[in-house]
């Protein structure tokens, strides 16, 4: 059997189930640490730019620090990134709520891309 259902339904299925089983229980606790990690964010992020499939956010350096690819809906941050940022945020915390508040970060600067996935690789 199909359920036909339409893209902004399954926009809204994503959007309401988009923790991982794993975290789930602390998608509570999320609120308490977002301005800590936006912060932490801001401080590396200095600019951006887009192509027809990508956006691009990068440092003062000139070092790709995140890379959303339009066709996969898909936001990479860079592992190397991402050390630098566990440094400012405890471990614990990081590891549950990072790809959210990046994923939210991300969605404030340009707020009609869909995220699909977040994921780390090695950008630089």
């Amino acid at each position: 059997m199909k359920i036909i259902i339409t893209e902004s339904q399954l926009l809204e299925i994503e959007k309401t189930f988009s923790r991982d089983r794993f975290d789930a229980p602390y998608s509570e606790e999320y609120p308490k640490y977002k301005e800590m990690f936006f912060t932490a964010i801001k401080s590396e992020i200095t600019s951006s730019g887009e192509t027809e499939d990508n956006i691009l956010l990068g440092d003062t350096d000139g070092n790709i620090l995140v890379h959303y690819r339009k066709g996969s809906r898909t936001l990479y941050y860079d592992y190397n990134w991402a050390e630098d940022i566990e440094k400012l945020v405890p471990w614990h915390i990081y590891t549950r709520h990072f790809k959210y508040a990046l994923a939210e970060y991300f969605n404030n600067l340009f707020p009609s891309v869909s995220i699909k996935d977040v994921t780390g690789a090695n950008i630089g």
